[in-house]
């Protein structure tokens, strides 16, 4: 989430299909964006809304909107020039997503216009993330009456420090993940894993595919829990940022083999890995702020909080 304020005019415009050409534009913004930040300004649901929109379920209608200012060339002609963009995951049930505007268009009441324009479009009240929660973007929250309904915490450890050895109950093994073999009894595990989670549990083939064809994905990353049957138990899916950073991008245990400490050994048995194989210096992690297990798990694990993320939504009239 990003604001300004001021008095410059904007055009805003919806739609929930966004036209091919109109992809690169948006994806060059948020890596300028990016840039300047030091942090992306959309989440990966919204960048693989926008590069593969096959991928997204059939019954969800994403929401994409843009705003732009009117710009003279030097022909003196007018033009459009985009500077603000916003991502809803469902404008007809769940309007939840994100907003950003450009470096040099900020603080000129296009972040305003944005939100203004989201809150129109959407069927029901939106929900937005603010990365950082920074000033700024409390302040855009509260001008549209916007309250903290979500909190994620970023987590970080440096990978220099001591990892215990996982230990995995009797007739447990971890294993790579098999693209095309494993992609139906991961699909059937995590949605039980994350039943209740607003983003992951959604996740479906074409989701699943879209992500293997990252240019970031390698298999060797994905760790499996199986055990003698090769029934899949758990995973650590990881992600390399960098040279020197990691992600623990998902980590999840079926509900039926809870309570065994394979959430404990896939951790370690990935934080390992990132170390040994991939020789990296240091991982981070997105945990829900409410989810006390999952954070005593990583806290435990060498784990500090370094940053929060916040969704701001309508607050609900009791």
């Amino acid at each position: 989430m990003d604001t300004g304020g001021g008095h410059q005019r904007y055009t805003a415009a919806a739609t929930s299909a966004l036209p091919s050409d109109d992809r690169e534009t948006l994806l060059e913004m948020a890596r300028q964006t990016a840039g300047y930040d030091g942090k992306p300004p959309l989440n990966d649901e919204a960048l693989q809304a926008i590069q593969y929109p096959e991928s997204l379920p059939p019954s969800q209608t994403p929401l994409h909107v843009t705003v732009h200012r009117t710009v003279v060339d030097e022909s003196g002609a007018e033009k459009l020039d985009w500077v603000g963009y916003a991502f809803l995951r469902d404008q007809h049930s769940d309007p939840t997503g994100s907003l950003f505007v450009i470096p040099d268009a900020r603080r000129a009441g296009a972040g305003r216009r944005l939100l203004a324009a989201c809150i129109e479009a959407a069927e029901s009240s939106v929900r937005i993330w603010a990365p950082g929660n920074s000033v700024a973007a409390q302040t855009l929250a509260a001008s549209a009456h916007l309250v903290p309904v979500r909190e994620l915490l970023i987590m970080s450890r440096p990978l220099s420090a001591p990892i215990l050895e996982p230990e995995l109950p009797a007739g447990v093994s971890i294993r790579a993940f098999r693209p095309g073999a494993d992609d139906q009894a991961w699909l059937e595990v995590n949605a039980r894993a994350f039943a209740d989670h607003p983003e992951q549990g959604r996740v479906g083939l074409d989701g699943l595919r879209a992500t293997m064809s990252e240019p970031w994905f390698n298999a060797a990353d994905f760790l499996l829990a199986v055990d003698e049957s090769g029934r899949v138990l758990g995973f650590h899916w990881m992600k390399q940022h960098s040279d020197s950073q990691g992600e623990v991008y998902v980590l999840g245990v079926d509900p039926s083999s809870a309570r065994r400490g394979l959430g404990k050994a896939l951790l370690r048995a990935g934080l390992i890995h990132l170390r040994d194989d991939l020789g990296l210096g240091e991982v981070i992690l997105y945990v829900e702020g409410d989810n006390d297990p999952a954070v005593g798990l990583y806290v435990l694990n060498g784990f500090d909080v370094v940053n929060r993320d916040v969704l701001y939504g309508q607050q609900h009239q009791e």
